[in-house]
């Protein structure tokens, strides 16, 4: 019997972000990008196919990590697939996506397209949709989630689709797709709700977190160190961070790590001994430059491994959560979620 298979984007590059935020905490053992595989898991019955770009190892230990925690079972479905064509936008994920489940998957009834930083899809809606989806008319070629009639993400597409997927390219998703068709695209309306808003900024991530509760997961408070107190090359390494929004975590808070990409430096074992912690280093305000740093903090975590970058990176967000202020208190209106990026479906 043809299966409903599952496509993760988690390939974006978070440029207007700065840190990677889907790498972020969502609740005790969550991140964002393991809550939306999650629903795909639940949703699909097929292979869960998680298209992979910046950051791709660490991208894929935090599903392993959540999702065989949670399941061991799902690892018989989960597959990885890097984009090398990531950086030209959301269609190269889609077409990379389906490219994978034709070559591996065998018989396929459709396919569910999901954005890995919609994390409040919740696993209950992906069954509902993927049940809409095989319930179809005979003529639907897909079945969208909806709020008030409109179409949102994820969608499921039929796997009559597929070759046209395949020639998705650029920023744009299955969106121009479903339009010319949508005689042949059903709707399952949820109503309004914050399941709709992806993250492109910390505003969008914090006011999220707090209303689902995220930022209330325990954490240990960072050792506080001055600039002063530290090694000259670390402290050279930490100064040109400020004028790096690239590394902007929070307003006014930078995350770095030892070996990080953008400075050459080494920590001294006092500083970083606890491993998987991170400290909190003072800058002087006549050093920060740029709109974006702001504030004189870095948040300096330890690099050395993928999960200690993954574990000093949720210590960090979990603290800038509490000591950072959010330009906006409440989550984005559910009427109006954000369209600066082009929707998978």
């Amino acid at each position: 019997m043809p299966q409903l298979h599952a496509i993760v984007m988690a390939a974006g590059q978070a440029t207007r972000f700065g840190a990677h935020k889907l790498l972020l905490p969502a609740g005790p053992g969550q991140t964002l990008v393991s809550r939306a595989v999650s629903a795909a898991l639940a949703g699909a019955d097929g292979d869960v196919v998680v298209v992979l770009g910046r950051d791709a190892r660490r991208v894929r230990l935090a599903v392993t990590r959540s999702c065989l925690d949670a399941d061991p079972r799902a690892e018989s479905r989960l597959r990885f697939q890097e984009n090398p064509g990531y950086r030209e936008g959301l269609g190269t994920s889609v077409s990379t996506g389906v490219r994978r489940l034709m070559a591996e998957a065998g018989e396929a009834d459709g396919a569910m397209l999901l954005l890995g930083d919609q994390p409040l899809v919740s696993a209950e809606q992906a069954r509902l949709l993927a049940q809409a989806f095989r319930d179809r008319g005979e003529k639907v070629l897909a079945v969208a989630a909806a709020a008030g009639g409109k179409r949102r993400n994820p969608v499921v597409v039929s796997a009559d689709l597929f070759p046209e997927l395949l020639r998705l390219a650029g920023a744009e998703g299955a969106r121009s797709l479903l339009t010319e068709r949508h005689h042949l695209v059903e709707r399952l309306d949820f109503g309004d709700g914050p399941w709709w808003h992806d993250i492109d900024s910390w505003d969008d991530y914090a006011a999220l977190a707090r209303s689902a509760g995220w930022e209330q997961e325990s954490r240990s408070e960072p050792r506080r160190l001055e600039l002063a107190s530290l090694p000259l090359p670390v402290r050279s390494g930490l100064e040109r961070l400020t004028g790096l929004p690239t590394q902007v975590l929070a307003p006014g808070v930078l995350f770095a790590t030892r070996g990080n990409e953008v400075a050459d430096f080494e920590l001294p074992a006092d500083v970083d001994g606890r491993g998987e912690g991170f400290v909190v280093v003072e800058l002087s305000r006549s050093k920060s430059r740029g709109d974006s740093p702001g504030a004189p903090v870095v948040a300096l975590g330890n690099g050395g491994t993928d999960g200690e970058y993954l574990s000093s990176l949720r210590a960090a967000a979990l603290w800038a959560l509490a000591n950072s202020s959010s330009r906006n208190s409440e989550c984005p209106s559910a009427t109006e979620p954000n369209s600066a990026r082009t929707d998978a479906g």
